[in-house]
């Protein structure tokens, strides 16, 4: 499984992009993300965006793993809204 840390994940814009760019990429495979912020508030916004992306994407979310676990789609998912 594939760990990645983002820090400074409060700003919605960046995590929005990177991560659509992640689930549009199943060759990845399994991701292990944790996102991380100085603002609780901000954080919980990008979290909320981040389960919205891995759900259009068709990735399982799991949350037997913290922060957030996500399993990647098929190359031949259908592509995800990123607005």
């Amino acid at each position: 499984m594939t760990k990645i840390a983002m820090i400074g994940a409060g700003s919605t814009v960046f995590v929005r992009k990177i991560l659509t760019d992640l689930f549009l990429t199943p060759e990845i495979g399994a991701l292990d993300i944790a996102l991380m912020d100085i603002d609780a508030d901000r954080l919980r916004t990008s979290e909320t965006i981040a389960r919205r992306l891995a759900s259009q994407s068709g990735a399982t979310i799991s949350t037997a793993n913290w922060p957030i676990a996500f399993a990647m789609p098929t190359a031949s998912s259908p592509p995800i809204d990123s607005k």
